[in-house]
């Protein structure tokens, strides 16, 4: 991803995840909220390629989606 698709994404460009950032998106509830990722291995490090998103709103019936 590049710097620019970063900041657009988390509002920050990140050379790393930290496991602490990582964990709202590891830990989901599958009834409200889904995440996928494509990764690869790469050496000693997995890099995330690609990422899908969504959140339903119980309240307005309504969802949000994201691709990166």
């Amino acid at each position: 991803m590049s710097n620019d698709g970063k900041y657009r994404r988390y509002i920050a460009t990140r050379l790393d995840m930290h496991l602490d950032r990582l964990q709202p998106f590891i830990v989901i509830d599958y009834t409200k909220e889904m995440m996928i990722f494509a990764v690869i291995q790469q050496l000693e490090k997995v890099l995330v390629m690609d990422m899908a998103q969504y959140t339903i709103s119980e309240t307005t019936n309504t969802a949000a989606i994201g691709f990166v």
